[in-house]
């Protein structure tokens, strides 16, 4: 389905890839896919522009060179197909806005979901997560 949308002329919106249940595909370094080849190289083929996964630290156990392995699998040569974008969640907050941006560069999508709901506004904590990446 992600592929035919990705194809389709008509549908001009940007795709963005949410592997749920992957867990148990990507977790295991002796078995499974590599997050470089099911995050990173898989979505791309079929049409994601962005793709969703656990970052280090937060609600789901990835490790920082599982991240860093998928980040190069968005952004590897893959013939004609363009990089995607890496989307680092699973509980991730404003706090850690910097660590993210410091990790895989200003070219992430940063799903920051929660977070923005505690203590201040929606708003105020939308207008803080700007900021805090604006150059």
């Amino acid at each position: 389905m992600l592929h035919k949308l990705s194809t389709e002329t008509e549908f001009d919106l940007p795709i963005l890839a949410h592997p749920a249940f992957a867990g148990s595909q990507v977790l295991r370094s002796n078995e499974g896919i590599s997050p470089y080849a099911y995050f990173g190289l898989i979505h791309r083929i079929v049409g994601a522009d962005a793709v969703v996964f656990p970052h280090p630290g937060g609600r789901f156990t990835f490790s920082a060179v599982d991240a860093l392995e998928l980040q190069a699998g968005t952004r590897a040569p893959l013939g004609r197909i363009q990089p995607i974008l890496p989307a680092p969640a699973g509980g991730m907050t404003l706090a850690r806005v910097p660590e993210l941006v410091s990790f895989y560069g200003r070219d992430v999508m940063l799903l920051i979901g929660g977070d923005l709901y505690r203590g201040a506004t929606p708003g105020d904590n939308a207008r803080r997560l700007r900021e805090s990446v604006e150059p």
